[in-house]
């Protein structure tokens, strides 16, 4: 039996293939019927082995991340939701000290809260793209788990410095949770100790101006109506620059919206989100953070879109038991209590 699947057999053992069977296709001393039994044996045993080979290789490409190439296709998938929620928290550097229950407890109250109000399935979460690391208990950890707990749709958007990261099968189990990606490009600034990446929040030298991931994830588009507040650096003037790779990326002007009125879900005075349907982000929700979330939220409260803020432990307390954040919500004067949006889920008013 020489050529064909039986040289191919010979190259390579297959799993599924028994020693006695692979060791007979070696033997030019065996007889031709003995031979051939072998020799069906293998190519039946490789033929299943390399279709359920298949069959996994189409379950993993299910499974890999959505890389859209424009802002245009990545904000197509978003506007398929009721409502948009962006998501902070701790970063590597940080981390998670609260326990697992304590974590899944506040993961639950949320999923409950957002359900009732937006119906299940029809909200999504939009965060930095934070890798699933256990090791390090961080807000990607935290996504995942609202990931398993809700099914919900994640949406992410990071530096495309990483996107080799990205599509590395290694790192597969990293980034599952994640349904959809849009890369943007990286942008740098000069620090003391050399050249340091933008992962969000304000730019260092040019006051409002938000960077990276941030200026992407409240882009006029996706936040418009939540109100512009009083006149600082509009939007139209240079408030996002997020240096796309997507020639159509464009900015776009907010209007200016001060009405203030009583929230019918939490009772409390906040904007009116509900007169404008095009503003697609409903809010931030804070789950601890440090100084990029505190940049993002304190946009946010500027533009008047609610944010929520959940205090929780940190493992690295140089910043403070609950992170940088916890003392800009204290001056904000943000309650924080039990995990609960219709009762103490709080919105920041300026």
């Amino acid at each position: 039996m020489t050529g064909g699947a039986a040289s191919d057999l010979k190259a390579k053992k297959p799993e599924s293939v028994s020693e006695e069977d692979w060791k007979m296709l070696k033997n030019a001393e065996a007889d031709v019927e003995t031979y051939a039994a072998a020799a069906v044996r293998c190519i039946v045993a490789a033929v299943e082995e390399w279709e359920k080979e298949a069959i996994e290789r189409s379950i993993d490409d299910q499974k890999k991340v959505r890389i859209e190439p424009s802002f245009g296709s990545f904000y197509s998938r978003l506007k398929s939701f009721n409502a948009v929620y962006i998501f902070e928290g701790h970063g590597a550097v940080q981390g998670y000290a609260d326990s697992e229950e304590d974590m899944q407890k506040v993961v639950r109250s949320v999923v409950v809260d957002l359900d009732a109000r937006h119906g299940k399935g029809k909200w999504c979460i939009l965060y930095g793209g934070d890798p699933y690391r256990p090791d390090k208990r961080d807000i990607g950890v935290l996504v995942r788990q609202f990931k398993v707990e809700a099914g919900c749709f994640v949406a992410a958007v990071s530096n495309d410095c990483v996107e080799k990261y990205w599509k590395d099968a290694q790192n597969a189990s990293m980034f599952e949770h994640v349904d959809v990606v849009y890369f943007i490009r990286t942008e740098t600034y000069m620090s003391p100790t050399g050249v340091q990446t933008y992962w969000g929040g304000y730019n260092r030298d040019v006051k409002g101006l938000l960077v990276g991931p941030s200026s992407v994830m409240f882009h006029p588009i996706l936040t418009q109506g939540a109100g512009q507040g009083p006149k600082k650096k509009s939007n139209t003037a240079g408030g996002f620059r997020p240096e796309s790779r997507d020639s159509n990326y464009r900015g776009g002007g907010g209007s200016l919206v001060d009405e203030m009125v009583v929230d019918a879900f939490t009772g409390l005075r906040t904007r009116d989100l509900r007169s404008y349907p095009s503003c697609l982000v409903k809010g931030v929700m804070a789950f601890g953070g440090g100084m990029i979330s505190i940049d993002d939220c304190e946009y946010a409260a500027s533009i008047g879109l609610p944010v929520y803020y959940k205090a929780m432990k940190a493992r690295n307390t140089v910043r403070g038991e609950n992170g940088a954040i916890d003392t800009w919500a204290k001056m904000r004067l943000i309650k924080e209590e039990e995990w609960s949006l219709k009762r103490h889920f709080i919105p920041c008013i300026r």
